[in-house]
């Protein structure tokens, strides 16, 4: 149970992603201390699904295999989709084989949960079979999102601030949906 939500601010031309910070076994549900965000070198992660794949994102395995915080893309890159599919997802489902979380499901490589990344100005998000997904403004994964979404589209209808909208729909998931609590941790790459 969680909420992530990757948001794009034109004005300011950067990205936020926010999550709540809810850890739940299906019956119980414990505030945790571990973020489900944070920032690995140019690349904003918000996990949603197993805290061992928020770690593995977050730490890499081994001090020469520290995985995203050292993935660099080229200023002249003009396809960040195709840099996320070709150079991104390879190194992440590396880092998972070697972490014992990758799994193959009728031969293809799959992972316990799905993921926002945001990267310069854009928000990707990467679900249980790797595929990458590009999108305009705002998203939102976790056991939440339909209720972050509404609340996006509203906020982002109306003109909010990235921070301020960003809340408020997790407010909104924390107060209609079971597992979805504060503190909210938002970051961003501005």
């Amino acid at each position: 149970m969680t909420a992530i939500i990757g948001w794009i601010d034109e004005e300011e031309d950067k990205v936020w992603v926010g999550a709540d910070s809810a850890g739940s076994d299906g019956e119980l549900s414990f505030i945790r201390s571990d973020s489900k965000v944070f920032q690995a070198g140019e690349f904003l992660i918000g996990g949603a699904g197993s805290f061992r794949m928020i770690q593995l994102l977050r730490y890499g395995l081994t001090e020469e295999n520290k995985g995203l915080a050292h993935l660099k893309i080229p200023k002249s890159c003009k396809d960040l989709q195709m840099f996320m599919v070709q150079k991104f997802i390879p190194l992440v489902k590396d880092v998972f084989e070697k972490g014992c979380y990758l799994t193959k499901i009728e031969g293809v490589d799959s992972m316990d949960g799905e993921f926002i990344v945001g990267v310069r100005n854009k928000i990707f998000s990467v679900d249980s079979d790797f595929q990458v997904g590009g999108y305009e403004n705002y998203m939102a994964i976790g056991s939440g999102n339909h209720l972050c979404l509404g609340a996006c589209k509203l906020a982002w209808d109306a003109g909010y601030p990235a921070e301020e909208a960003i809340r408020e729909a997790l407010e909104a998931a924390s107060f209609f949906g079971m597992g979805v609590d504060k503190p909210f941790i938002l970051i961003n790459n501005g």
